[in-house]
């Protein structure tokens, strides 16, 4: 097993110095500051700067601090997916889409269909029920009024008969 070497340097113009390792403690202390962690998400830390009380995630006061961004990109991904894994080696530089590909590839996002989709409107059933009642330029079962009666835009009921969306049904 490799020997993991532990580099401190002064983040920005602060009193704050930053650990390869992604320890944070005031600089020429020996301690360091507790690091809080909400529903087991990043770690952060709450502390005053310049007079103002700010939040500072340690991650990105790790990037900030030992890694170039020389491409000015505005996200700083965990390769192991482990968002409390601060070490500078798992650190990288990324853009908000390949930090969302990351994010599927990982699995730490999975992509949401039908009713577990965040932004439907329509449960399973209800699509099924549409598919059976459709006819075609009908008053009463025609895509304005299935639409009206499902609460939805008629072009969501043309999309569902013509297969654009809810396709496993």
């Amino acid at each position: 097993m490799m020997a993991v070497y532990e580099e401190w340097r002064q983040y920005r113009d602060t009193n704050l110095e930053v650990s390869s390792l992604g320890k944070i403690r005031r600089v020429g202390a020996t301690s360091v500051l507790k690091l809080y962690a909400k529903n087991e998400m990043y770690f952060y830390l709450c502390t005053t700067l310049s007079g103002k009380r700010v939040t500072l995630l340690a991650h990105r006061m790790v990037a900030e601090t030992f890694l170039k961004n020389q491409n000015n990109l505005p996200c700083v991904n965990h390769k192991d997916g482990n968002k409390q894994n601060n070490c500078v080696n798992n650190l990288e530089w990324v853009s908000y889409s390949e930090n969302t590909k990351h994010s599927y590839d990982t699995g730490l996002l999975k992509k949401r269909f039908g009713e577990d989709h965040h932004l439907s409107k329509l449960t399973t059933e209800q699509v099924r029920e549409i598919k059976n009642r459709y006819i075609s330029r009908c008053r009463k079962n025609g895509t304005r009024a299935l639409g009206r009666e499902f609460g939805v835009k008629h072009q969501t009921i043309s999309d569902i008969i013509n297969g654009k969306i809810w396709k496993g049904v």
